[in-house]
């Protein structure tokens, strides 16, 4: 990473101590192609440098391509751009705009320091975070807000529409027929796709529950890294697959497979990924 990083235009100056804290804040992604790297109107938390392969730039409904020699070490989101999307299978280094701040700035966390409670490893030892880099963890506990819970409390009701998701740690709860444990993830679907719950959700054994808002889930979703895999993948098309059907056809999919999640909007493609991966099953 540090030799990577010493070709990129911020990092070319730096001293080696300071491109080794730099370090600590970065990480390589290796995106497939037609993956959005950046989206109208988003707001970032990180900068993304193209290292291999090629993007494409749309601006004002005029699009060009960029690979990574032409990038020139800048950020991708220096080039100017509505939508950067890429073409070929890239490899590209995220580094979180912490790094940038000023002096005066409250410096950025480290890892480690942003680790300090016991839950965490439960938390990132659950079936959805173990498929997401460590550099992220800092991130997403940084943003998680940690609740006590007692039985019976209810977490959503019947018919709302949540803007928040929870992450039991320990403990436990209930949605209709749904049960949830450490690990588990309450509510992300409904709040990915804006859908109302379709049942009160009560806590049914005290515990330890994060809390995450949707911005911050969606944001989330960039980091994901499918797993390296020699399985055999099978193909589930959302376009062709009703909300209200979602259960029925996975029920039918084979846990020795990765499963590509594919068509509809990328909120609706990752509450099916977010069960998926509670169900045990690896998806790209």
């Amino acid at each position: 990473m540090l030799e990577a990083l010493k070709t990129l235009e911020p990092f070319r100056n730096m001293d080696t101590r300071a491109l080794h804290a730099a370090a600590t804040h970065a990480r390589m992604l290796r995106l497939p192609p037609q993956r959005t790297l950046l989206r109208a109107g988003q707001e970032s938390r990180r900068d993304i440098f193209l290292h291999k392969g090629t993007v494409a730039i749309r601006l004002g409904g005029v699009s060009r391509r960029l690979d990574a020699a032409a990038a020139a070490g800048r950020a991708l989101g220096a080039h100017g751009a509505d939508e950067i999307v890429t073409l070929t299978s890239v490899e590209a280094i995220s580094v979180d705009r912490a790094v940038f701040a000023k002096p005066a700035d409250s410096p950025p966390p480290t890892p480690e320091a942003a680790l300090p409670a016991s839950w965490i490893p439960a938390f990132l030892q659950g079936p959805v975070m173990r498929w997401f880099p460590p550099s992220t963890w800092a991130w997403v506990v940084k943003v998680g807000e940690v609740r006590r819970v007692q039985s019976g409390e209810t977490l959503f009701r019947f018919g709302d529409v949540p803007q928040e998701l929870f992450v039991v740690v320990q403990g436990g709860a209930t949605c209709g027929g749904e049960r949830f444990g450490p690990g588990d993830a309450i509510g992300a679907a409904a709040t990915l796709t804006r859908a109302p719950m379709v049942a009160d959700t009560v806590v049914t054994a005290p515990g330890v529950f994060v809390r995450f808002s949707r911005d911050a889930l969606v944001e989330l979703l960039d980091d994901y890294q499918p797993p390296d895999s020699d399985q055999p993948t099978c193909r589930l098309d959302l376009d062709t697959i009703a909300s209200a059907d979602e259960a029925e056809a996975m029920k039918r999919l084979d846990p020795a497979k990765v499963i590509a999640v594919r068509g509809a909007d990328r909120e609706r493609r990752a509450a099916v990924a977010s069960r998926l991966m509670q169900a045990g099953f690896a998806v790209r």
